[in-house]
């Protein structure tokens, strides 16, 4: 009987723990998508994100109220998006601006509360070995015209390793609206043949892998120029595909692993202005210089 008072206690100790650690946690989780925690509903599978609390390195391009593409904060006048997809409304550049997806201007750091909430597009880099509408080398580096209000120092920090050697990924979606909510899924990412058999014709080169949600969402989660993470990495970002308006089709995603020397070395080389000075023209020169500059 004494033994069996014991057992009795240990599960009753036991039940007590597991609800303190239910009422603690939460899925909120900078593991998602990035720092700082992240309010999750997990539902049928699918987690969806408040936008209200969404990682400070978002970023959203957009022209006045229409979303054109997504794009993540990699550091104070630059951040990386999808070439495709600038190409696509290139002839909006004189409109079109950048900013932060969620910001809190009330917990503004005092160094940069007088940056303004969005900035302009001062240059595009991309690869002189992509054509549009190609998937290698998809990936375009923005400067910014000034650093943007409410990130902080928030940037985000690039994978050390390719998409494929991650068991757990996240695509992460949005719009335009405020009060968008933020959308993240996990992905598998799937073996290459079964990708080409996708595909067809469509070529599939080096630089991107293809992905499957693991729970289907009944909102297209390939977004062009959004992110795809590890924990606080950025992994990967969606590249231009016909995904969306075939649901079938799995989404293409750009490896940041197997174009990270390509974005470093842009960003130096631009930083010293040495091989590629800044044009003083609004006029948008030829895309397949290497060095697309906007003003």
């Amino acid at each position: 009987m004494k033994y069996i008072r014991e057992i009795f206690s240990i599960a009753v100790l036991l039940i007590e723990v597991g609800a303190a650690q239910s009422s603690w946690w939460n899925s909120s989780a900078s593991y998602l998508h990035g720092r700082p925690p992240v309010r999750t509903l997990n539902k049928n599978g699918i987690r969806r994100t408040s936008g209200g609390h969404a990682v400070p390195w978002l970023l959203r391009i957009v022209d006045g109220p229409t979303f054109v593409c997504g794009a993540s904060y990699l550091s104070a006048l630059y951040a990386l998006t999808s070439a495709n997809c600038m190409h696509s409304h290139r002839s909006q550049m004189e409109s079109l601006s950048v900013e932060l997806v969620s910001s809190d201007n009330r917990q503004d750091n005092p160094h940069n509360s007088h940056d303004p909430p969005n900035a302009l597009i001062r240059s595009i880099i991309v690869s002189k070995d992509w054509h549009w509408p190609g998937t290698f080398m998809d990936i375009a580096v923005i400067e910014l015209t000034n650093r943007l209000r409410g990130n902080r120092n928030n940037y985000v920090t690039l994978c050390t390793h390719p998409l494929s050697s991650y068991n757990s990924l996240s695509v992460v979606s949005y719009g335009a609206g405020p009060t968008e909510n933020v959308r993240t899924e996990e992905i598998e990412v799937l073996n290459r043949m079964i990708c080409d058999s996708a595909y067809g014709n469509f070529l599939l080169r080096e630089t991107v892998a293809c992905a499957k949600e693991f729970k289907k969402s009944s909102e297209c989660m390939f977004s062009p120029g959004c992110p795809v993470t590890a924990g606080d990495q950025l992994c990967g970002i969606v590249a231009w595909s016909p995904a969306c308006k075939k649901p079938a089709l799995p989404g293409i995603f750009t490896d940041i692993h197997q174009v990270k020397r390509f974005i470093l070395k842009a960003i130096s080389e631009n930083s010293k202005g040495s091989s590629h000075p800044k044009a003083k023209s609004v006029n948008v020169p030829e895309w397949h210089s290497g060095f697309w500059l906007s003003r």
